[in-house]
């Protein structure tokens, strides 16, 4: 969703059925870049709208077809850049992920860390010269429970700044196991595990969420020579997130979406779901971000077309047939002979005849109305122009079917 400052004029942005988070505007106001599951894309994936067409494309992709581990991303101040996590192998999330950068289109994708920690929610400095990074530096994975994979746990969080020119970092914190403390003797706030770093807009100073007790969360601020204090420590409040926000006149090309608007041009494709079953006819726009399945009373399509005014699909799908029960059509006119067309092919199956092949005369050419309804079958396995018509007993396939531009 958006909405202004107040909370007024809010939006929905996304209308998918699947998980997406972590949105981020551009600083131009013209994009919008989050994370989402979307099922023909395993596994989570870094994905860019345009705020004037809602259009999406997965910036991942652009470097691996087959899936992705990517989170957290985030654009640098000027907008040119996307920092964000990744997951390096095949070896999934368990895997220790590491801070990339790479540009708005999803090119040009580079690591800035090569080690074996597990780095989450990188954010670049106003200059871009630095990256603030929560690194997991502790025994085993920085999950709590296996059952809830978003339930990280709550020590050996440290702080690093990363110099992007040098690879040269700074761990700024020295985490204890501050939820074990009394909130009558606390951690100090570089005591504290770290999580979400944001620099404050002038680049001098890193804000972080921090545990300071059993009872306390803060959002505690540190500059680079280690002098931390809370911001907000507050025992009466659960603090899982903050942002900065710095007041400044809305930029000259920003978007402000009032709906999501409809598409102008659409797409018919079949496709299957990753988890099986039988390819289905789809609709959507031309991203395919959000797709709506079309009925086919039943049957498999293997092609398909609109027509020119998307009224009606015809498309093309396998139904059995009794290859013995042959009825060529249409008929010729009146007083008209049909003209069998034997090939030399043909002639030689007479004397050495293969085994009935029906495979290729299964497939045949259906037309319904754009909604799915209205079905109807145009052709069969002995459909035939009377002057180059069927030779007893001879079945045809009909594929790849397209509506002429009058209908």
């Amino acid at each position: 969703y958006m909405a202004w400052g107040d909370g007024s004029h809010e939006v929905r942005l996304t209308t998918d059925p699947r998980r997406d988070a972590q949105p981020k505007v551009s600083p131009d106001g013209r994009s919008l870049i989050f994370t989402s599951f979307w099922d023909e894309y395993p596994a989570v994936a870094i994905y860019r709208m345009d705020l004037a067409t809602f259009q999406v494309t997965n910036l991942s992709a652009v470097n691996s077809t087959a899936g992705a581990f990517d989170a957290d991303p985030r654009f640098s101040a000027d907008g040119n850049r996307i920092v964000f996590n990744q997951v390096v192998g095949d070896g999934g999330p368990s895997t220790p992920n590491q801070v990339a950068l790479m540009n708005p289109d999803g090119t040009g994708r580079r690591l800035l860390t090569h080690d074996s920690y597990y780095a989450t929610d990188p954010v670049l400095s106003p200059d871009g010269s630095q990256v603030a990074i929560s690194s997991y530096r502790g025994d085993g994975t920085p999950v709590r429970d296996a059952s809830d994979p978003l339930g990280v746990k709550l020590t050996d969080w440290d702080l690093v700044v990363h110099t992007v020119a040098t690879g040269g970092e700074r761990v700024l914190n020295q985490p204890q196991d501050c939820i074990t403390f009394s909130p009558t003797a606390p951690c100090a706030p570089l005591q504290a595990p770290a999580y979400n770093p944001l620099w404050t807009p002038d680049g001098h100073e890193l804000g972080y969420i921090g545990i300071l007790s059993s009872t306390t969360v803060c959002v505690c601020v540190t500059d680079l020579g280690g002098n931390a204090y809370p911001l907000i420590a507050d025992p009466n409040l659960a603090v899982n997130w903050f942002d900065w926000t710095q007041a400044s006149p809305v930029p000259p090309r920003a978007i402000v979406p009032t709906g999501i608007p409809a598409p102008a041009s659409h797409l018919l494709f079949i496709a299957s779901r990753t988890s099986g079953g039988a390819p289905a006819l789809y609709s959507s726009g031309p991203d395919r971000w959000l797709s709506d399945a079309i009925a086919t009373s039943g049957l498999t399509p293997i092609t398909a077309r609109w027509s020119p005014d998307r009224r009606l699909i015809v498309f093309s799908a396998k139904v059995a047939f009794d290859r013995s029960a042959f009825n060529p059509g249409p008929p010729p006119p009146p007083g008209v002979e049909r003209q069998v067309h034997y090939t030399l092919d043909f002639l030689d199956k007479l004397k050495h005849p293969d085994p009935p092949r029906t495979d290729a005369a299964l497939e045949q050419v259906f037309v319904m109305d754009a909604d799915g309804s209205h079905l109807r079958q145009l052709t069969t396995p002995w459909t035939e122009d009377y002057m180059d018509a069927l030779p007893t007993g001879d079945a045809h396939g009909n594929t790849e079917p397209d509506i002429s531009p009058d209908g």
